[in-house]
C-alpha cells in the first residue's frame, strides 16, 4: 500500500494539472457572462450535423492518414538500414535524420516554401536543367504541400521506432524458424515482420496524432477553407469569429478523437515494449549492393532534410533591390539585427522572450513531471495512471489556448496576465512529453536495484529520489532540453494569448511570412535553427537521451 507521503507526492502533479489544465478548459465552455451554461450536447451534436464541419473532420482524418502513410514510406527503409546493419557513419546518419525532431514547425514551413515553392531552389534547379519556363513542381497551398511538409517533419519518428525495433529482434526465434526449414523470405514473413508490426504501428500512430493535431503547417500551407482542419477551424471560430460555444463544440470532437487515438497508441507502445524484451539481434555486415541502395536513399533524405534548412540560411543573406529584379546578396538584415534597426530590435526582443519562456518552461515542468513519473513507473495501474497524466497530449494546443483566452477575458486583461498564461500553457503542453521521457528512463533501470533497495529498508520515496533519479541524470537533462525546444517552437498558444507588442521568434516569423517578406523572416529563422541545433547537439550527446521516449 502506498504510504501517505508517497500519496501526497502523487497528488501534487494531479493538483498541478487541475489548476493549469482542467480549469482553463472548463472556462472554455462558459459563456461570456460567467454563468455555468455549457455548450451542451445539443450544440455538440449540431456540429456533426453541419456538412461543412463534417467535411472538415473528414479532411482532418484524410490528411493525417495520407501524411502518416508518406512518413512510413519515407522512414521505413532508413529505419531498416540503421537498425539491421552496422557501418561507418551510422550514428551520424541517425543524428541527421533526427534533426526535424527539434525544429519548430513554423521553421519547417518556411524552409519548405523556400525550397519546394514555385520560385524555390528545387524548381529553379529543375528549370535550369530542363529549360522549362514554368516551374515543374507546383505544390504550394495544396494537399500535396501538407503531406510533404508533414512527411518531412515526422519521418524521423518512423526511422527511430523501426531502427530500435530492428535492434531488438529476437535471434533465437529466427534461428528456430530457420531450423524448421524456413528460408530467409519465410523467416522474414513469419518471424521478423510479426515482431516489427507492433513497434511500426506504434510509431505510425504517433505520426498520425501529430498530423491530426497539426496547426501551423495547415494554417500556412493549406491555402484556405478548402484544406482547413479541426485545429485551424477552432482557431478561426474563436479568434476571428468570437464564436466560443461553436469552437468548444468542435473542440470536443477533436479531443474525443485524439484521446481515443492516444489510448490506442499507449497500448501499442506497451505491446511493442513486451515484444522487445526477447533480446537483441546483432547487426549484420552491409553488402556492396546494399551499400549503394543505402547511399542513394540517404542522399535523397539529406536533400529532403538539409535543403529547406540551407535555403533559410542562404535567403537570410539576400534581398530584392526592386520589383522584377533578382535576389542580391546583402548583410542588411544582420546589420539591423546587431545595429538596432527596426527588424533588429523586433528580433532581439523576440529572442529574449523565446529564451526566457523556454528556460522557464523547462525549469517549471521538471518537478511536476518527476513527481508524476514516480506515480507511473511502477507496474501496478501504470497504464491507468499514465492515461490520466497524458490527457494534455490529447487536447490540442489551440483548444488549450482558447481556454486560457476565455479565462483571461473574465479576469484583468493586462499584459502581465497574458505572459503568465502563455508560460502556463507552454508548461502544460510540455508536461506529458517530459513525463514519458523520464518515466521511460526509470523503467529502463534494472529491477534488481529497486529490489535491493527495498530489502535494505528504503521506502518508495527514498527509492525514487536516492536511487532512480541519480541514475538517470542523462535522461533528466535531455528531458529538460526537450521541454526547452517545445517551448521555443510553440506558436499556437502565443498567437492566441500574446499581448500587444509581445513577440517570440516563431511569432515574428509568422507575421513576416504573412507579409510575404520571406527574406526578413529567415533572420529569426536562422536564430531558431541555431538554438534548435545547440539543443539537438546537447540531446544527442546525452547517452540516455532517446527522443522517441517522449512520444
Amino acid at each position: 500500500m502506498i504510504k501517505k507521503k508517497e500519496s501526497l507526492l502523487f497528488l501534487l502533479p494531479l493538483l498541478f494539472l487541475g489548476v493549469f489544465f482542467y480549469l482553463p478548459l472548463g472556462f472554455l465552455f462558459l459563456f461570456p457572462g460567467g454563468t455555468a451554461t455549457l455548450a451542451g450536447p445539443r450544440q455538440i451534436m449540431e456540429v456533426l450535423g453541419d456538412p461543412y464541419y463534417r467535411r472538415v473532420l473528414g479532411f482532418t482524418f484524410a490528411q493525417a492518414a495520407l501524411s502518416t502513410g508518406f512518413a512510413v514510406l519515407l522512414g521505413l527503409p532508413g529505419g531498416w538500414f540503421l537498425g539491421r546493419f552496422d557501418f561507418p557513419g551510422r550514428r551520424a546518419l541517425l543524428s541527421l535524420c533526427s534533426i526535424p525532431f527539434v525544429l519548430p514547425s513554423l521553421l519547417v514551413v518556411l524552409g519548405f516554401v523556400l525550397f519546394f515553392g514555385n520560385n524555390g531552389y528545387l524548381n529553379r534547379f529543375l528549370q535550369s536543367l530542363t529549360g522549362l519556363r514554368e516551374p515543374p513542381l507546383k505544390i504550394l497551398y495544396s494537399l500535396r504541400a501538407v503531406i510533404l511538409a508533414h512527411g518531412f517533419y515526422n519521418f524521423p519518428v518512423i526511422i527511430r521506432c523501426t531502427a530500435a525495433a530492428c535492434r531488438n529482434l529476437s535471434p533465437s526465434r529466427r534461428r528456430a524458424a530457420a531450423s524448421l526449414g524456413a528460408g530467409k523470405p519465410g523467416v522474414f514473413w513469419t518471424v521478423t515482420l510479426r515482431e516489427l508490426i507492433s513497434p511500426l504501428l506504434s510509431g505510425a500512430m504517433m505520426v498520425f496524432l501529430l498530423c491530426f493535431m497539426s496547426f501551423s503547417v495547415i494554417l500556412v500551407l493549406g491555402g484556405g477553407p478548402r484544406y482547413s482542419t479541426l485545429e485551424v477551424e477552432i482557431y478561426r471560430l474563436a479568434r476571428l469569429s468570437l464564436d466560443f460555444p461553436q469552437a468548444a463544440a468542435l473542440g470536443f470532437w477533436g479531443t474525443a478523437c485524439t484521446l481515443l487515438m492516444r489510448g490506442i497508441s499507449l497500448r501499442l507502445q506497451k505491446k511493442a515494449a513486451v515484444i522487445s524484451e526477447g533480446g537483441g539481434s546483432p547487426p549484420e555486415a552491409l553488402r556492396p549492393s546494399g551499400g549503394i541502395l543505402m547511399g542513394v536513399y540517404f542522399f535523397f533524405c539529406a536533400v529532403f532534410v538539409l535543403g529547406p534548412l540551407v535555403s533559410i540560411l542562404v535567403n537570410s543573406f539576400q534581398t530584392l533591390p526592386s520589383r522584377g529584379a533578382g535576389a542580391a546578396f546583402t548583410l542588411r538584415h544582420y546589420r539591423e539585427l546587431f545595429g538596432g534597426g527596426a527588424l533588429g530590435g523586433l528580433t532581439i526582443n523576440a529572442l529574449g522572450n523565446s529564451l526566457f519562456f523556454g528556460l522557464a518552461t523547462a525549469l517549471l515542468v521538471m518537478p511536476a513531471a518527476c513527481l508524476a513519473a514516480f506515480g507511473t513507473a511502477g507496474e501496478k495501474n501504470r497504464l491507468g495512471r499514465e492515461l490520466l497524466f497524458m490527457l494534455p497530449s490529447g487536447v490540442s494546443s489551440v483548444l488549450l489556448g482558447l481556454g486560457y483566452l476565455r479565462l483571461r477575458s473574465l479576469l484583468s486583461p493586462g499584459p502581465a496576465l497574458g505572459r503568465i498564461f502563455i508560460l502556463a500553457a507552454h508548461v502544460i503542453l510540455a508536461f506529458p512529453f517530459v513525463l514519458r521521457h523520464i518515466a521511460g528512463g526509470i523503467r529502463s533501470l534494472p529491477p534488481r536495484l529497486s529490489e535491493a533497495a527495498s530489502v535494505l529498508g528504503a521506502s518508495g520515496t527514498d527509492l525514487f529520489f536516492s536511487v532512480r533519479l541519480p541514475l538517470i541524470k542523462g535522461t533528466l537533462f535531455s528531458a529538460l532540453v526537450f521541454a526547452f525546444c517545445l517551448s521555443l517552437g510553440e506558436i499556437n498558444t502565443v498567437l492566441l494569448l500574446a499581448p500587444r507588442n509581445f513577440n517570440t521568434l516563431p511569432l515574428v516569423m509568422y507575421r513576416l511570412i504573412g507579409a510575404h517578406n520571406f527574406y526578413a523572416a529567415c533572420v529569426p529563422g536562422v536564430l531558431l535553427m541555431a538554438l534548435s541545433g545547440l539543443a539537438f547537439w546537447a540531446m544527442d550527446k546525452t547517452a540516455e537521451g532517446k527522443i522517441e521516449r517522449s512520444f
